[in-house]
């Protein structure tokens, strides 16, 4: 993929999401008292950032799983990246604020295994193959 043609995809998308937020973003600025237009720049300018990170082309290592894993992975970790960049933001900026209670660990660890288990079920049973073939 080129330079240009990669670029052309994160405006288009870029563009559309903020294009159908819009509407929304607009109604709740206009009944806010306050218009704090920075943070509404801010939040498209991660939106572009959070585009631009998950169209990049897959590395090899990537490249012949049919899901994408590098797109999640990216997805996942760029605010955590962000929050460690940058002193300003920090995680209870970007919502993660509950404190850990005794025994967190156990109904945490069962709800990892779930999530893990739907994609694993799926995988073993064959879903490997594309289905646009």
């Amino acid at each position: 993929m080129h330079l240009v043609d990669y670029i052309c995809r994160v405006a288009i998308h870029s563009g559309l999401v903020i294009a159908v937020a819009m509407p929304v973003v607009l109604v709740a600025v206009w009944h806010s008292h306050e218009r704090r237009w920075s943070l509404l720049l801010l939040t498209a300018l991660l939106v572009v950032l959070h585009d631009a990170l998950i169209l990049i082309p897959r590395l090899s290592v990537f490249a012949r799983l049919h899901w994408s894993w590098q797109e999640s992975l990216l997805a996942t970790i760029w605010p955590f990246l962000l929050t460690a960049i940058i002193s300003r933001v920090t995680l209870r900026s970007i919502g993660v604020s509950t404190r850990l209670r005794p025994r967190w660990l156990k109904p945490s660890l069962v709800a990892l295994l779930l999530a893990v288990a739907v994609p694993a079920v799926f995988f073993f049973l064959g879903a490997r193959k594309r289905l646009d073939t």
